[in-house]
């Protein structure tokens, strides 16, 4: 996840400062998912589109007669609502390419975000509150390898019904940009589906 300011737009173009952390000139014609809050008349709302790098400009001249790094995008999508964190509540999150194993073993993804997973499993992983877990994220086929910190357990609701199932909560540690960014186009896609077979 990176900060940065909006420039100009134009139609599909944009122009946006230099982001912090700065971008590499090696992303050009790489696809982002650019998102932003937008007021509404509660709460805020977040929005987000594809966008492609195009260019990288040295010296984009502000109207203060200043010059800045900038980057120069293509939106790819229309925007939509965007949420940080997906919940999956009824489609098997495998059927969007997303899955993890964890010592080996496949485990279900109950929801994800960019910065760590929820889990079940068989009871068969020991998973104790603080200790580190090396995990393995394949995402439509592009494996990740992050450690991840196992922030909470616990039992199902019924826990004398389901005898071989927990949860755990795991929060990643030093995951690199190339995953947070796939992750984030994934949870994008896996929402604009999502909400599309809603409303067929």
């Amino acid at each position: 996840m990176r900060n940065s300011l909006v420039f100009e737009v134009d139609d599909r173009n944009l122009i946006i400062a230099q982001t912090n952390p700065p971008i590499g000139k090696n992303y050009v014609n790489k696809t982002l998912v650019l998102t932003y809050m937008a007021k509404g008349k509660k709460n805020p709302t977040r929005y987000a589109f594809d966008a492609a790098i195009l260019k990288f400009l040295s010296d984009y001249r502000l109207s203060e007669g200043k010059a800045a790094q900038a980057i120069v995008l293509s939106r790819k999508s229309a925007p939509a609502n965007f949420n940080l964190r997906f919940f999956f509540r009824v489609e098997s999150p495998s059927s969007f390419g997303l899955n993890m194993r964890v010592h080996g073993r496949s485990v279900n993804v109950l929801d994800v975000s960019i910065g760590g997973i929820r889990i079940g499993h068989d009871g068969s992983l020991k998973f104790e509150t603080g200790n580190v877990v090396p995990l393995l994220l394949s995402i439509d086929g592009d494996i990740f390898e992050v450690n991840g910190v196992v922030k909470r357990t616990w039992p199902p609701e019924e826990a004398r019904m389901f005898k071989n199932l927990e949860f755990a909560a795991l929060e990643f540690v030093e995951a690199d940009s190339h995953l947070k960014s796939t992750l984030g186009r994934k949870i994008f896609e896996i929402q604009r589906v999502s909400r599309l077979r809603e409303m067929s």
